[in-house]
């Protein structure tokens, strides 16, 4: 993501936390990128990939913002195309309630969050070519949610 859309989409989430935004980006289910780009040659196939990727995040849209603030995380459904739209939340966790790890892939970042109930959440973002500052979101959470250890 250029730095001009890193900005737009910290600019369409603020009005929707009270405190200023750090970082915010679009995230999917782990596996939702793959079965996207499967689908586009074997369909079939990738409604398994789907349904594996919709298992990982129970409870978030196969389109999320997460927003990293000064004190939170906050997740909101994301409604895409032309132009993103903010939808409902989904939550807002102060910041050492959850613990968060990181893994590179080659055109994702993935995220695991470990909640407070016990749940473990799996989220990707894209961060190749022009996306390649979502990472920073993932970062962020990471480093203000670290895994005790």
């Amino acid at each position: 993501m250029s730095e001009k859309n890193f900005e737009k989409i910290r600019a369409l989430v603020q009005p929707h936390v009270g405190e200023p935004v750090v970082a915010a980006a679009v995230f999917m289910p782990r596996g939702e990128t793959g079965s996207r780009m499967v689908g586009g040659f074997a369909r079939g196939a990738s409604l398994g990939m789907h349904a594996d990727a919709k298992a990982r995040a129970p409870g978030f849209e196969k389109e999320t913002f997460l927003v990293v603030t000064e004190t939170s995380v906050y997740a909101f459904k994301a409604k895409g195309g032309l132009k993103w739209k903010v939808q409902d939340p989904i939550g807002q966790w102060p910041h050492g309630t959850l613990q968060a790890i990181a893994e590179d892939g080659k055109i994702t970042k993935a995220l695991a969050l470990m909640m407070p109930n016990g749940d473990t959440i799996e989220l990707e973002t894209q961060t190749s070519g022009v996306q390649s500052l979502n990472a920073r979101t993932v970062d962020e959470i990471v480093a203000r949610n670290p895994v005790p250890t």
